[in-house]
């Protein structure tokens, strides 16, 4: 197979037994004596937002082309339509995350008067 179109999954692993999300993405690849480029896009922009937060907790997914067929891919998103390139990754299975919270002095002060 030298080139592949058509939709298929994004899941996002928690770990190892958790699927945080999934959602469904046409996929266009194309196998050279380089390796493979692939690029995709979201089929629902409604998923835009939480792709884009998870991407930046971390850009590793898990792509789910039909049945049994699965690669782990790094996402690199191209632009604010849900436009992204995917690469193959071998790296670590386990990776650190690291995120922060913090609230607005609006929602504080909201927090506070209650």
């Amino acid at each position: 197979m030298d080139e592949f179109g058509g939709r298929c999954r994004l899941d996002w692993w928690a770990n190892p037994l958790t699927c945080l999300a999934s959602v469904e993405v046409s996929v266009g690849a194309r196998w050279t004596g380089n390796g493979c480029d692939a690029t995709g896009t979201l089929v629902d922009g409604a998923d835009l937002e939480g792709f884009e937060l998870l991407c930046a907790l971390d850009p590793v997914f898990r792509l789910r082309i039909g049945g049994d067929d699965v690669v782990d891919v790094l996402v690199e998103l191209l632009d604010e339509h849900g436009r992204f390139t995917l690469t193959e990754y071998d790296g670590p299975a386990s990776r650190a995350v690291s995120i922060e919270l913090s609230t607005t002095a609006a929602e504080s002060a909201a927090g506070r008067s209650r």
